[in-house]
């Protein structure tokens, strides 16, 4: 998916803002730098929109970039601390522990991102093609019927089908971070 233009990304940014801004600020825990963190991601998107070449959906792309951004803030903000001040936090102990904690988590998020695509494809095959045209592809629920000439209510069982099976594969700890990047468009 390319970025068509200045409407095409003005939807974009109304679609997703709120959605990566509470996933920036799960993790940096303040809502001023985790809008910061969304809006230099908007910038750098549509600075690099003719290079960008997004496989699955926006979606995904946008929350895992956020997720990487946010992540990176957290490490800038540790190395920032004066001296003095690292005597408050015990646990930082050493120079390289961020990156060790933030390559922990980098990890567990990429963990997570396998073991819902190995679910997705163990997936009965008309469930797998229904639940990647409404994720990756972002097609409602009214057009993937209209497309496999199938009804909407089929749709909607296939899709609920798809959630519970995958729910039900990946840990509790995770599920929150499944929630944010597979939940249904509200809009």
């Amino acid at each position: 998916m390319l970025i068509e233009g200045e409407q095409h990304f003005k939807q974009l940014f109304d679609d997703h803002y709120a959605q990566l801004c509470s996933i920036a600020f799960s993790i940096v825990k303040s809502h001023e730098i985790a809008e910061d963190i969304v809006q230099n991601f908007f910038l750098k998107v549509w600075h690099n929109r003719m290079q960008i070449d997004i496989v699955y959906s926006f979606k995904t792309y946008s929350s895992k970039a956020v997720y990487l951004l946010s992540l990176n803030q957290i490490r800038q903000n540790i190395r920032a601390l004066p001296l003095t001040d690292m005597e408050e936090f015990p646990e930082i102990v050493s120079p390289s522990l961020d990156s060790k904690i933030i390559g922990a988590q980098e990890k567990e998020y990429m963990e997570l991102m396998n073991t819902i695509e190995v679910v997705i494809s163990q997936l009965p095959s008309k469930s797998q093609m229904i639940f990647k045209m409404a994720h990756y592809q972002q097609m409602r629920h009214a057009a993937i019927a209209e497309q496999l000439g199938i009804s909407v209510n089929t749709v909607k069982v296939q899709m609920s089908r798809a959630y519970k099976t995958i729910r039900s594969q990946i840990s509790q700890k995770d599920l929150p971070y499944f929630l944010v990047l597979f939940a249904p468009a509200l809009f």
